[in-house]
Formats: structure tokens, sequence, C-alpha cells
């Protein structure tokens, strides 16, 4: 590992900086990035149809044999509970491409192996963190009870997904985005200090969560309302941009299943795997701010160098 040369300077930056440098990231390593965003979305992207079938089959069936549902109404309803999913699921699954990208700054060599090891390490953690904690538990429970009703639902799917569980997941979000850096690219060395112990773990990650997000949680909050603007415009070009194409070579332009169950998927897929990036790198940006992160590079660096003298 080449703590001093980095294929990521390490230096302070802007947001506008962190903005550019994550489209420079994802250009340079485009297919390595993609690959390891889409391994991290696999079981979300199974249980994720699995949870909305009854919704579409349903709601679908519904629409053909009452009046009281338009095929605009179903297609509005599934492209919610879509969004929302994707919203709740886009930490949890970006972390094996933020362990591929730690992994890569400092210029090691990638094994399947290492990838694989670190993903599993403390998963049960993970997935409390991650998944129970940040929401997407309970949004898959709500999506699956929806799947239950043939009409709409204001209860369960307005008040009980947006207001309950999105909105405070997001507020979280907002002011302590870097449970999936901490998990998982300082997981190693602190069970190396620490002798495994899970208590001590939780303990670590608890005080590390307070100390990298209390002293900069306005300048965190900023950075998220900027992100989440940028995110919902990405998603919409990327969506239309589909659509053009498909247009240009098949003449087809309808807002219809092909969009909600391919199209946009697809955009929301390529918009989480950039933000994920962009946090990756706001995280670095916070460690530098609050722990002089560059100098503990260079400190370390040269204390490796000598050892080995």
């Amino acid at each position: 590992m080449q703590l001093d040369n980095t294929l990521i300077v390490v230096r302070s930056r802007s947001n506008a900086e962190l903005i550019d440098l994550a489209i420079v990231v994802l250009r340079n390593d485009f297919f390595n990035i993609l690959f390891w965003s889409f391994v991290g979305w696999i079981p979300f992207l199974f249980i994720d149809a699995l949870a909305l079938s009854p919704i579409v089959m349903t709601d679908r069936y519904s629409a053909e044999s009452t009046f009281f549902l338009s095929d605009s109404d179903v297609l509005n309803r599934v492209v919610w509970h879509i969004v929302a999913m994707f919203i709740l699921q886009a930490p949890a699954a970006s972390l094996p491409l933020c362990n591929y990208i730690g992994q890569r700054m400092f210029r090691q060599e990638i094994s399947l192996s290492m990838m694989r090891q670190n993903y599993f390490s403390g998963l049960a953690m993970k997935l409390y963190a991650l998944v129970v904690k940040r929401g997407i538990l309970a949004g898959l429970v709500v999506t699956i009870l929806a799947g239950w009703t043939t009409n709409f639902s204001f209860f369960l799917e307005v008040f009980l997904l947006a207001v309950c569980i999105i909105l405070p997941v997001l507020i979280a979000r907002a002011t302590r985005p870097f449970a999936p850096e901490i998990l998982t690219l300082e997981r190693q060395s602190v069970q190396s200090e620490i002798k495994n112990s899970r208590s001590q773990i939780r303990s670590y990650y608890a005080k590390r969560m307070k100390l990298l997000h209390t002293p900069i949680a306005s300048q965190m909050f900023g950075r998220f309302i900027v992100m989440s603007g940028l995110s919902a415009a990405l998603v919409c070009l990327l969506t239309m941009a589909q659509m053009w194409m498909f247009q240009v070579f098949s003449n087809w332009s309808n807002w219809g299943w092909l969009v909600v169950l391919l199209l946009l998927p697809v955009s929301l897929f390529f918009t989480s795997t950039y933000v994920a990036i962009y946090r990756f790198l706001s995280y670095i940006d916070s460690r530098i701010l609050l722990e002089g992160w560059e100098v503990r590079l260079r400190f370390m660096s040269e204390a490796s160098r000598l050892r080995v003298d």
C-alpha cells in the first residue's frame, strides 16, 4: 500500500471541486466502477422485483378491469416505489464500490478474494447499521404490504413510506452520510487493534460517526441539499436521453412500462453510482479537514519506509 502515492491527490477541496472530481474518477475507471456498483445492487434488484411484482400485476389487472385506476395511476405508483427503494438502498448497495475505490486509491492490486473477504467481514453489523437503522427493511415491509391492496393507499405509501421512513432517513443521511465508508474502509484496521471484540467495534463505530460528522454537520447538510438537487436533475436527464435514443432508433417515445421498469432503474443506477463516488470523496475531504489526513499519510508512509530499512 503506497500511502504517499495515492490515485487521488489528498488535499482539501470545495464542494464544486468534489462534484467535478467525481465525474473524473467515474470517467477514468468507468467499467470497473460500474461493475462493482452493479455487484452491490444485485441482491437489492432481486428483492425489489419480488416486492414490486404484486403491485405491478395487481394494479395492471385492476386498471384493465375497473374504473378506479387508470394506467397512468398504476405507472406513477410503481415509479414512486422504485424511486423510494433506490433512495433507501443506495448506501448499502454502494459497499462493494466503496471498498473498490478505497483499495484503488492507494494503488493496491484488487483481487476477488480480497473484495469478498472485506465485504462479508462484519456483515451482521453492516446489515444492522444500513438495512435496519437506515430504513431499508421498513421500506420493504411497507412496499410488500402495499402490494396486498388493489388501490393506492395514502396511509401506507405516503404517510408511512414517505413521512415516517424516508424523511427521517434523509435527515440522518444529510448529517451523517459516511456510515458505508466507516463500516467498510476502517473496519479491517479496527479489527486488528481491538481483537475482533464486537462491543468494542460497535463502540468505535459510534465514536467515529460522532467525531467525523458532528463538527461539520452544517457543511454536510449543505452538501446533501446540493447533491440531492443534482441527483434529481441527473435522473431526469438520463431518463429523457434514453427515451430520445429509443425515439431516434425505433420511433418510440411513450411513457410506459419499458420506461418505468427498465429506463428509470438504469438512470437511478448511474446516478447512485455517481453519488457513491461523490460521498467517498467527501469522506476523504472530511478526514482532511478534521484529522489532517494528508499529513498523517505522509508520516505513516515515512514510518513504513523506516521499518523496512
